[in-house]
Parts: C-alpha cells; sequence; structure tokens
C-alpha cells in the first residue's frame, strides 16, 4: 500500500524532537562568475542575478529549518467569522519571532493545491497577529516539486513577492516509512532562465515561448 501523505505528516511528528535529522545535506550551488575574486553586481544580468538571490535566500531560509523545533500537528486555525482550516505542522526556531508552516503534498497531482493552503495559512495568521510582518512567517512545502508551475511559484515568492519558501522532496524506499528522507530542494538554472526571460523579455518572445511548451 503507498504511503499517504497523513504518514508523513505523523511520521514526522514522532520524530518532533530530531525531525530535522530527516533533512540531508545541502551546499546551495554559486554560479561559476562567483569564482572571480572581484566581479561587479551591476554588469550581472537578470539571470545571473536572480541565480545569486535565490540561492542566498535559500541557504538563510535552510539554516532558519534546520535549527527549528516542531510545536504543533494539525494545528486548527480558528478566526471569528471565518472557517476553520488546519496547518498540517508548525514549528518555531529559536531566537527568532513568528513560525514556520509546514503543508505536505506527496504527489504532483495534490502539490498544486499546495500554494492555495499556504498562503491561506499565512493570512490566516497574520489576521490574528496583525503585527506580523512577512519575515515572522515562513513557508515550508513538503513535496516532489515536479510541476513546473511550483517551482516558478516558488521562485517568484522567493524573488519578487519576498515570501520565505523552503522545499523539501520526500523520499523512501520500498513503501516503508522509516526510510523517509526529506531532501532540500535547489532550484535549476533552466527554472530561472524562463522565468527572467518571462520578466525581461518582450511579448512576442513570450508569446513563442509559452505555445513552444
Amino acid at each position: 500500500m503507498a504511503i499517504t501523505e497523513k504518514e508523513i505528516q505523523l511520521y514526522i511528528w514522532g520524530l518532533k524532537d530530531q525531525w530535522v535529522n530527516l533533512i540531508q545535506p545541502v551546499k546551495f550551488p554559486e554560479p561559476n562568475y562567483f569564482n572571480e575574486e572581484e566581479y561587479d553586481i551591476y554588469s550581472l544580468n537578470p539571470r545571473q542575478a536572480f541565480l545569486n538571490s535565490a540561492y542566498n535566500r535559500l541557504t538563510e531560509l535552510d539554516q532558519y529549518v534546520r535549527s527549528s523545533d516542531l510545536i504543533g500537528c494539525e494545528v486548527h486555525l480558528k478566526k471569528d467569522f471565518d472557517s476553520t482550516i488546519r496547518a498540517d505542522l508548525l514549528c518555531c526556531s529559536e531566537g527568532t519571532g513568528g513560525f514556520g508552516i509546514i503543508e505536505i503534498k506527496k504527489s504532483a497531482q495534490t502539490e498544486r493545491q499546495a500554494y492555495t493552503e499556504l498562503l491561506g495559512y499565512g493570512n490566516h495568521i497574520h489576521g490574528l497577529f496583525p503585527g506580523m510582518s512577512t519575515e515572522d512567517l515562513v513557508y515550508i512545502l513538503i513535496s516532489p516539486m515536479q510541476e513546473r508551475i511550483v517551482r516558478e511559484a516558488t521562485l517568484l515568492s522567493l524573488l519578487k513577492d519576498e515570501k520565505p519558501v523552503y522545499c523539501l522532496i520526500p523520499k523512501w524506499q520500498n513503501n516503508d516509512i522509516n526510510t523517509l528522507i526529506l531532501e532540500p530542494w535547489i532550484p535549476e538554472e533552466n527554472d530561472i532562465s524562463q522565468l527572467s526571460n518571462a520578466m525581461f523579455y518582450d511579448t512576442p518572445y513570450l508569446l513563442d515561448n509559452f505555445l513552444l511548451n
């Protein structure tokens, strides 16, 4: 029988004191031009600038997540005159304010829903605590990251919306939940290139590229 999202959620919660041990080591790459002794940041093209920004942001978020503790599972978020929603997991990191909201989607078929739910949780919490800033919430998505629209939404959140989004890819062997590991998602340069092309090239280029894809 295939592993369910609920099983992943409860397994991680069961390891709440050492859940970060599931997260595999990662080193976000530095673009080749960083190997030079000096470079002029103003001479970078959009793809290079986006790549730099995305990797720096993800490095910071990786440090946050690895220092976090789980504080809630299936957390009911209630607000007067509004429907109750449930966050899969909540975490916090010592020495920082706010929360990390963890959403689990185990397949490409369901991962498109993740952003609607994550941002819904975030808006709900901001409504409960109006003084919170965008930096007080970290969005953590556990998902295969197979859908291009999900990868691009993550990059746009990091680069344009300034919402802290960190993604982990769940992997296991032989449908055994005890083999679960979480691999940090590293954006590919192709995803960055498509995004920078979409934002900086003219409309005919975008239309041709859209039709080809």
